[in-house]
């Protein structure tokens, strides 16, 4: 009863720990977006709205390899999205500080596909087909679609580690609404976070382009051991939002 009161403060253990996974999630959806961006045909894995954009652009410009990818990164965010509401229909993050087993279950199959996205790219030429970069685009898309599905529940709607648009505006608006920028610490690291994964994967691709997916696989090993640790034991945190 008496630690209860300390497990909604900012600087307890498991609400930090719990920070840190959302926080590793973003960089792992920063640096997928800039994978696909620059080598999967122009197409981000997370940035739904962004596809949507180039799917009309592609379609009122006729651009078929355009319209091609983009309509297969948002239908296969989409059914990541599905498997990951339909795994967590009717549970929420009962164990651990806002996580749970199935919620790592959840992780788990994102690790999978990214994984599958970081074995298969050095296999395929330096140029890959259409074919082949739409398969890719489809795993790394249906990864984040999970990742998204795992913190909507994780974080009861609140804080998002794909969709970043909404907490960029949070920030800003509860700036001009007198909060301190320290005080937005929480949405700042995890911008933050998918700028850096996006910036390193840049990097890599310009100059070891086999390597870039892997930045997103160890980013996902990392957050698993986080999420572990939250599992196995402290107190149940409050959800934001």
């Amino acid at each position: 009863m008496d630690d209860a009161p300390a497990s909604r403060t900012p600087g307890h253990p498991t609400v930090r720990r719990r920070h840190l996974l959302l926080v590793v999630l973003a960089g792992t959806s920063g640096a997928l977006d800039a994978f696909g961006f620059l080598a999967l045909g122009g197409v981000f894995a997370s940035v739904m709205t962004g596809n949507l954009v180039l799917l009309g652009l592609g379609a009122g410009t006729r651009t078929g390899s355009l319209v091609a990818h983009a309509a297969v990164a948002v239908g296969a965010y989409a059914t990541g999205v599905l498997v990951g509401a339909w795994t967590m229909r009717g549970h929420g993050p009962s164990d651990g500080a806002g996580w749970s087993g199935r919620l790592q279950s959840l992780v788990a199959l994102e690790l999978l596909l990214v994984g599958a996205v970081a074995i298969a790219w050095p296999l395929v030429p330096h140029r890959a087909s259409t074919g082949t970069q739409l398969a890719l685009v489809a795993t790394a898309a249906g990864a984040m679609g999970v990742q998204s599905a795992a913190v909507r529940v994780a974080t009861g709607n609140g804080l998002s580690t794909t969709y970043l648009t909404g907490t960029l505006t949070g920030v800003a608006m509860a700036v001009v609404g007198g909060q301190r920028l320290r005080d937005e610490w929480e949405g700042l690291s995890v911008l933050g976070a998918a700028l850096l994964g996006a910036a390193v994967v840049g990097t890599v691709v310009t100059g070891w382009s086999s390597a870039a997916p892997l930045i997103p696989l160890a980013l996902l090993v990392g957050a698993l051991l986080v999420g572990r640790t939250l599992v196995a034991g402290g107190p149940r945190v409050p959800h934001p939002g």
